[in-house]
């Protein structure tokens, strides 16, 4: 399904008509509305809320750009978490893989006595961090809402290949053809999610804990179809995949 499909699916099992431009049971473009905002909101907001409860293959990923001469910072977009970030370049290919620091270990590995990285002499990256500051000085700030900072140190004296592997939420939802894992593999699951995100503005807990229950049991069900794919031909399989409450079931089934 695409967006539009699970929009439309939203509106009519809710009823909610005014989540939509025109409040018919025809027209189902995003309502823009101020105070009552539109249906993409509860469905982007139920697709994040999937991601973060159910979490596995679909979100893992290798992402390669380029570091020029002189850079240490780069945003990434639509990053849910670095998991390892290697480096190679055009003179051996070598793949080395840097060491995860804090923003402190940083300033105390490179930093001047003011703990300051304006004055860096460039080199082979080889640590890693999540940053909030802004290239090109060293006044802390958010570079972006949506983005996430990656600092590398130190800075790069020639350029680079950078690998990073990361966690991914789940494709954007940006207009009526978008589709994502959610919309194609579990559209239905996708829309109660929507729904309980409604339910929870509601302040409605006894309908919202049912509908949870319904997302739960899809959730186990596709765990399990996971866990069988996983467990061909290996005589102890384990998850690649990880929920963030304690596993339901079959995540912890092995063959004797």
């Amino acid at each position: 399904m695409s967006l539009l499909e699970v929009r439309k699916k939203f509106i009519r099992e809710t009823g909610r008509f005014d989540l939509v431009m025109a409040n018919t049971t025809t027209q189902f473009a995003n309502s823009t509305n101020e105070v009552t905002g539109g249906a993409d909101g509860y469905i982007r907001e139920a697709q994040d809320f999937l991601d973060r409860r159910m979490s596995f293959g679909k979100d893992e990923a290798e992402i390669t750009f380029t570091l020029s001469t002189g850079a240490w910072t780069k945003d990434l977009q639509n990053i849910r978490a670095i998991r390892a970030v290697g480096l190679s370049d055009g003179q051996d290919e070598e793949m080395v893989f840097l060491k995860r620091s804090s923003l402190r270990e940083m300033r105390e590995a490179f930093g001047d006595e003011n703990s300051s990285l304006g004055n860096v002499s460039p080199g082979q990256p080889s640590r890693w961090t999540i940053g909030f500051l802004r290239v090109g000085g060293m006044t802390p700030t958010v570079a972006s809402e949506s983005n996430t900072r990656l600092v590398v140190m130190p800075p790069a004296d020639r350029t680079y290949t950078l690998r990073v592997q990361a966690l991914f939420k789940s494709s954007a939802l940006t207009n009526d053809a978008s589709v994502s894992f959610w919309t194609e593999n579990h559209p239905q699951v996708l829309v109660w999610a929507a729904q309980y995100i409604l339910e929870v503005s509601y302040r409605n807990r006894e309908g919202a804990n049912a509908i949870l229950a319904n997302i739960d049991e899809a959730l186990a069900g596709i765990d399990n179809d996971l866990v069988e794919q996983e467990i061909v031909e290996q005589s102890h399989p384990k998850s690649t995949f990880r929920f963030v409450e304690k596993p339901r079931r079959g995540i912890e089934r092995y063959i004797s």
